[in-house]
């Protein structure tokens, strides 16, 4: 019996660190692609960015986009993975305030005002990425975790 649970306890052990590994991989991508993307088209991020913000909204647009660099290469690289996670958690939640600020003033982008629908999945998104950043980071206690994941 005891091999049978430490056998179980090497498999879940095994996918806490799969599940790690992946999340840190995925999102450090996807943060790499977005940051990207505030120096490729800037203009495409210059609507939402709040009006109550000091100088230029392009300053704000490639400073929001080098903290996503920074943050995306803190998930790829292991050991950093955890300051990673809770400096793109801090980030997400403030870089929300733009997509409120998009949602409340119905700004349009390339064009396009999203639906209700949309800033909701939108929501969503952000949330789940805050999460994900949450748990690498280890900003989540274990008891609000699955028993597979914490």
């Amino acid at each position: 019996m005891d091999k049978i649970l430490v056998r179980n306890g090497l498999v879940i052990t095994t996918l806490k660190i799969f599940s790690s590994e992946v999340l840190s991989i995925v999102l450090g991508i996807f943060l790499l692609y977005v940051g990207l993307l505030h120096f490729i088209d800037s203009q495409w991020f210059v609507p939402i960015v709040p009006d109550i913000l000091p100088g230029s909204p392009k300053f704000w647009v490639y400073l929001t986009g080098i903290l996503e660099l920074v943050c995306a290469s803190g998930f790829i690289i292991r050991k950093s993975r955890k300051i990673a996670g809770r400096a793109t958690t801090v980030l997400l939640v403030v870089l929300y305030w733009a997509n409120i600020n998009m949602w409340i003033n119905d700004i349009p982008i390339n064009g396009i005002v999203l639906s209700n629908t949309g800033h909701v999945l939108r929501a969503v998104a952000q949330i789940g990425m805050i999460i994900v950043a949450a748990y690498i980071g280890k900003c989540i206690p274990k008891s609000l975790l699955p028993r597979f994941i914490g």
